[in-house]
């Protein structure tokens, strides 16, 4: 299976798919993850872009990811670019991966830059051709998914999910790889909410140890 994460900054992609990847790779399933923005280098210092794209690429080898993408794009300035040229960008990745799998954002994160990426995600998994057949799952980012509780129509209300009991651990892992995005508990990002989270989606349905999703659209043959 070729799987592909849309993740609009680095350590998205862990704090919403860590386990769920993790188990990808156990599986021997094929992992794409397309990072679309980094830090501004008018904000940040090149020796910062540097260090993060190692640590990005840090944490993909602790999860097992195969390839990593970096579109470029400079992140607080997504909502100023053209969107066809984004979706241009994105439409290439997926037709690169021609995934079986996508995971991308939930549409009601209070991050602009991340509704931004699934506004253009929307057009490009449209179910045209070949394309009806990709599976699409949204997830959610501690500190911007349970923030936007005012700018999406509902909360974010899961209907799946993935027992990542075994591959918790790794997930933490892979989120101290990013050591430029480290944070003290209770912030959402620390690794003790990252466990906490785990546990709680858990136990709303009978694990351990859980990652939710909103199942966008899956095409079933019966």
């Amino acid at each position: 299976m070729n799987v592909l994460v849309i993740a609009t900054h680095a350590d998205d992609e862990v704090l919403g798919v860590g386990g769920t990847l993790a188990l990808h790779a156990r599986n021997g399933d094929h992992i794409t993850v397309c990072t679309v923005a980094e830090a501004d280098p008018e904000r940040k210092s090149e020796t910062y872009l540097v260090e993060k794209r190692k640590d990005t690429l840090k944490a993909h080898e602790i999860l097992g990811v195969d390839n990593s993408i970096f579109l470029g794009y400079h992140a607080t300035k997504l909502d100023t670019i053209m969107h066809r040229e984004l979706i241009a960008d994105l439409e290439k990745v997926v037709e690169k991966v021609d995934p079986d799998m996508v995971y991308t954002h939930y549409w009601g994160d209070v991050n602009k830059e991340h509704r931004v990426v699934t506004e253009a995600m929307q057009v490009v998994l449209r179910p045209k051709g070949k394309r009806n057949k990709i599976k699409v799952l949204s997830y959610e980012v501690l500190s911007s998914t349970e923030w936007g509780i005012f700018l999406a129509d509902e909360i974010f209300k899961p209907n799946s999910f993935v027992d990542i009991t075994t591959t918790l651990e790794i997930k933490k892992k892979a989120l101290e790889a990013y050591k430029t995005e480290e944070h003290a508990f209770p912030h959402p990002r620390s690794i003790e909410a990252i466990d906490a989270s785990a546990k709680k989606w858990g136990s709303v349905v009978g694990m351990m140890a859980a990652e939710p999703f909103i199942v966008v659209r899956e095409t079933m043959q019966i």
